[in-house]
Parts: C-alpha cells; structure tokens; sequence
C-alpha cells in the first residue's frame, strides 16, 4: 500500500496514457495495452478504440458545387464521417448511399475509401436549376447535405409560343411570345436582343420586330389571315432563330351561305345543279 505506480503504453498507438495519473487518451482506431508498474511488480490491459459516427457531425461536399446542365458535367460528392468530437473517422466499412431531390441528375455508385471518406459522381442533366444531396449511412441520413446548382447554357435558340390558342378564328389576333435559350430548352436571361418576326402563309404582326426583356422574352401580337390558311412564325436574331407550332385558323361564325350553279348558261328549259355553302364573314366554308 502507498507503493508508486508507473503508467505506460506497452504496445499499440491507439492511446497514450498520462505516468502519473494513467489516465488514458484515446488517439486513433486499434487496440494498446496499457501497462502498471510498481517495483518489479506490473499488471497490463488492452484496450480497443474504436470511433462511433456521428451522422450530426459528418460532412458532405460537392467539388464543383456549380454544373452546366448540359447533360455530361460531372461533381465529386464526397462524404467524410466523423465522430462526436469532429474527429475524422479512419476506417471504411459504413453502408454509405446518396440520394438527391428533386432528380434532375444522375449519381453513380458510392466508393468506399477506406479511411472513413466515401465518393460518388454527380453527372448533370439538361435541367437548369439546384438538387440537394444527402447521405444516409448505414440507414440513418446525415444532417448535413450539398447543393449543386446546374446552369443554362449559351443562349443558341428561341422557343416559339403562342397563345391563347393554335386555333384561333380566321383574321383574329394571337400573342407569340419568344424566349431565349439553350441548347437544352433552358431560360437564359438575356435583355435587349433585337427580334426581327416572320410568318409563313400571310397574317401580319403588330411590329415588325420586339425586345427581349429582363427574362429572355418577347413579345407581338400577330394577326392571322382572313383565309382559314395555316401559319408559323418564327423570331430571329442573328444566328439565334426559333419557330412556333402550326397556326391553324378556324373558320368563324356562319353568316352567310355561298350560292353557286353548276352552269352559268345553261339551255332554256334544262335542270342545273346548284350548290349552297355555309361560310363565315370572310367566306371561310363550315
């Protein structure tokens, strides 16, 4: 009793021990045998750390954290475990899968490092916008999450739409507005492009040409032809051109019929085939 005791670590680095207290510390994964030293007299223990994940503490990162939606730029997701203490964890063997929301990307299989880190490749798809990734290891999801953003790319055409309606009635009027875009079809925000309008069998537009906005879009009121005649119409600036879908005018309300008589001059007495067609106000049969 009162004898001296002298603490150390025999063997192993998971821990270091303090010679005068032999309180131990624990330094990384792995088993140590702490030894107790008293005259010629010792005693030993092993001792095996081992991290516990914390799924509050890990992290996870995309590089790049900015994709072109162009369906072949690719991020790295990388998901470092750590412990309570942010301690790195330096083993493998987690169950580690990702997931994303909403789905506008692909992700790809979930490597194993082993030394606590885990990666997947994130390849974007052709929708602009942003997708949260989480991970959820071994069945619980990390607090954490990344987002990577995917962008339009270079302005290269117009998308063509028109409203309210693909039919509207003969000589009435519809909005065609053009929005800048992508390859894609995604929005790219380009102000103050000069659009020249064009159409195809007849009609006429409210200007022979508009400006985009803020948004990319713009705007004109075309009307169509009196003549149930079907049209397209296409915006164009420079290289950047788009053109709508069909036009298909309907014919309007019956107003009248059009009489006509197989035979302008035909002999005194003999039959003649005449025909009535209910037509529209500008003649357009129903």
């Amino acid at each position: 009793t009162g004898a001296p005791v002298a603490w150390s670590v025999a063997s192993g680095a998971s821990v270091s021990v303090d010679p005068a207290t032999g309180v131990v510390t624990a330094l990384a994964n792995g088993a140590s045998t702490v030894r107790a030293t008293s005259g010629t007299a010792t005693g030993d223990v092993i001792l095996t750390v081992g991290q516990v994940i914390s799924t509050t503490r890990s992290t996870i990162t995309p590089a790049p954290t900015s994709l072109a939606a162009d369906g072949t730029s690719a991020s790295t997701i990388t998901v470092q475990l750590r412990d309570a203490n942010d301690a790195n964890i330096t083993v493998g063997g987690a169950t580690v899968t990702l997931a994303q929301s909403p789905a506008i990307a692909t992700l790809g299989g979930v490597t194993d490092n082993n030394n606590g880190s885990y990666t997947a490749t994130l390849t974007s798809g052709t929708t602009a916008g942003s997708a949260t990734i989480r991970a959820i290891v071994n069945g619980i999801t990390m607090s954490n999450s990344a987002v990577v953003a995917f962008t339009a790319g270079a302005a290269s055409q117009y998308l063509v739409n028109v409203s309210p309606a693909l039919n509207p009635v003969a000589g009435g009027a519809v909005t065609i507005t053009a929005r800048v875009a992508d390859a894609s079809g995604n929005s790219v925000a380009t102000a103050g492009n000069v659009v020249t309008w064009s159409s195809t069998g007849g009609g006429s537009f409210s200007a022979p040409t508009s400006t985009t906005d803020a948004t990319g879009s713009a705007t004109v009121t075309f009307t169509t032809s009196s003549v149930a005649t079907p049209h397209t119409v296409t915006a164009t600036t420079g290289a950047i051109t788009g053109t709508s879908l069909t036009i298909t005018p309907q014919a309007g309300g019956a107003t009248h019929y059009i009489v006509a008589a197989a035979s302008s001059g035909p002999a005194a007495g003999s039959a003649v085939s005449v025909s009535a067609q209910l037509a529209d106000a500008n003649n357009n049969p129903i």
